[in-house]
């Protein structure tokens, strides 16, 4: 069995505004040390850090490592900032990992992976239908070849003047044409069964090629997104500890650079995604037989672990938003 992984609108929403906000944390942050503000009446830093501690700690989920380190380095920033007179509300915005017209191409290849993986889904049983049909005529066409041969095999035991040969050829001559009717009848069995076969393989291809685009677009971005908010951490501890010589804090900068982006990309999209597990057909066909039953395919929800089915319809209106700067802190 394979498996391919269909984001969930709103968990995608949630996870990228996840990003979007502890990179601006991050950058703005790393600005405080030399240009320091508050808001609130605290230092930004301590804004930060009482923000994450207030919010729900799935808000962050996959991003932990992350989220540890960026608390860290606000305490590291606290203690490097100096005195300012600023206040009020911080207006710099460190934009979005993706704009209003990507997060709409994005929200496109969703719903219609989606589609091509419930269209895959549905066909199987279709196979499996057409399979038991196959198998079905396969063995009532044999019954009858091995019936015509029988009468063959009697005919040919037989003289002309015998009193029963225009009998036997009778009933030879009938069973020849139950063979052929089921022969053709089989024989379409067999056409349709390809026809389908080979649809199948059309929306299992198209089904993982746009899987792959759009895993690759997604974890591209957000690996850049997360990688400059490690950066920006880095940056901050730079500033503070110019010499390098509180240990404390380059321990700190080792974690930092310590972390896989990798791992927590392809960890944050599969948190966020439907499980669609499902069967190569002609793989299995070859390596079990035909006479196998053929498997179904299933979709899993990953954050609730449970099998779920979700139309077109449900899909298109459960995301009310975008993944655009509208999204951002």
């Amino acid at each position: 069995m394979y498996r391919l992984y269909i984001p969930q609108a709103k968990s995608l929403e949630t996870s990228l505004q996840s990003v979007d906000r502890v990179h601006r944390y991050a950058d703005l942050i790393k600005d405080h040390v030399t240009t320091p503000v508050t808001v609130f009446d605290e230092p930004y830093p301590v804004y930060v850090l009482k923000k994450i501690a207030s919010d729900d700690r799935n808000t962050y989920q996959g991003l932990h490592d992350i989220v540890e380190i960026l608390k860290d380095t606000a305490y590291i920033a606290c203690a490097g900032m100096t005195s300012s007179n600023r206040n009020g509300t911080v207006y710099k915005t460190s934009g979005c990992t993706f704009t209003s017209s990507e997060t709409k191409d994005i929200y496109l290849m969703v719903a219609e992976l989606n589609r091509r993986a419930t269209s895959h889904q549905d066909i199987l049983p279709h196979l499996q239908d057409l399979q038991e049909q196959w198998l079905d005529s396969y063995n009532h066409l044999t019954k009858r070849q091995i019936i015509l041969k029988a009468q063959e095999k009697r005919i040919s035991l037989l003289g002309k003047d015998h009193a029963s040969y225009d009998g036997d050829m009778k009933r030879w001559l009938n069973y020849k044409l139950k063979v052929e009717s089921a022969t053709s009848a089989h024989n379409a069995l067999t056409n349709n069964f390809r026809q389908m076969l080979y649809k199948e393989r059309r929306l299992r291809l198209d089904m993982e090629e746009l899987e792959e685009e759009l895993c690759q677009l997604l974890s591209l971005n957000i690996e850049i997104r997360l990688q400059k908010t490690l950066e920006n951490m880095a940056k901050t501890i730079d500033l503070v500890d110019l010499d390098c010589s509180n240990t404390r804090y380059q321990v700190v900068k080792s974690r930092i650079q310590g972390v896989n982006v990798r791992d927590i990309v392809e960890s944050l999209l599969r948190n966020c995604s439907m499980e669609y597990e499902y069967p190569n057909i002609q793989e299995f066909i070859q390596t079990t037989g035909f006479s196998e039953p053929l498997p179904s395919g299933e979709m899993i929800s990953l954050s609730r672990h449970r099998k779920v089915r979700m139309d077109d319809k449900e899909f298109l209106t459960s995301f009310q938003g975008n993944f655009g700067e509208g999204t951002c802190e």
